[in-house]
């Protein structure tokens, strides 16, 4: 090829330097006919990626709503098992009583005073 730095040189020394631009242009041109697409297309997945961490930060606190409102049901839920746990120990201990009261009672009928 005639277009090397040595016949650039041979011919000025000028040209040596234009030499030296052409194919840092050259080699600047085939780098970025490769990169250039890739950095579009790096753009719009950042792009893509904000939009979708946006809708992952609506998604987490919609589910930090909705986990807030069940944790507060839970403690109701709990709340309400224990009331009937304890109800429902006053009335065993009540028939427990009211059988035991029967019982003295039907002991007690056949005697006279």
């Amino acid at each position: 090829s005639l277009f090397t730095l040595e016949a650039a040189g041979k011919a000025s020394g000028l040209a040596v330097g234009l030499c030296k631009w052409v194919k840092a242009m050259v080699t600047y041109h085939t780098i970025a006919k490769v990169v250039i697409p890739k950095m579009d297309a790096l753009r719009l997945k950042e792009t893509e990626l904000a939009g979708a961490n946006k809708k992952l930060s609506e998604a987490n606190a919609e589910l930090q709503e909705a986990q807030d409102m069940l944790d507060a049901m839970q403690e109701k839920f709990d709340a309400a098992m224990a009331e009937k746990q304890k109800l429902q120990d006053e009335t065993d201990l009540t028939k427990t009583r009211m059988n035991a009261a029967n019982a003295l009672i039907s002991g007690l009928a056949g005697e006279k005073i």
